[in-house]
């Protein structure tokens, strides 16, 4: 497509990994950890899927919601983890690090 056609990126957004505990040794998931993420084809969950594999870090899908209120609830519970744009992560939950691996941004476009 030609410039005028392209989409313009207005925003860009951190995602982050979640929980209802500060650090990821305060669970205990043994080897495998749990997620709690969006649909498959969504970037945030092709995105820490993608980051896990690289880590070489064990996971499961443990609970799939479309909704963002499902997936903080899940999060509080503290049976998964979960992944969300930085500015959307409540205050009642933790972002977490290390061992967990970094995670890709997204860009908002306006179209």
């Amino acid at each position: 497509p030609d410039q005028g056609d392209a989409p313009d990126v207005v925003r860009r957004e951190a995602l982050v990994w979640v929980g209802s505990r500060p650090a990821l040794e305060f669970y205990d998931f043994g080897d495998t950890v749990p997620l709690a993420l969006a649909a498959s084809n969504a970037i945030d969950h092709k995105g820490a899927c993608e980051a896990m594999a690289r880590a070489g870090l064990r996971y499961k899908i443990a609970y799939a919601s479309n909704s963002l209120a499902g997936l903080i609830a899940v999060a509080r519970s503290g049976l998964a983890i979960s992944v969300m744009a930085e500015e959307a992560v409540p205050p009642d939950l933790h972002i977490l690090g290390a061992p967990l691996p970094a995670l890709p941004g997204l860009g908002i476009l306006v179209v």
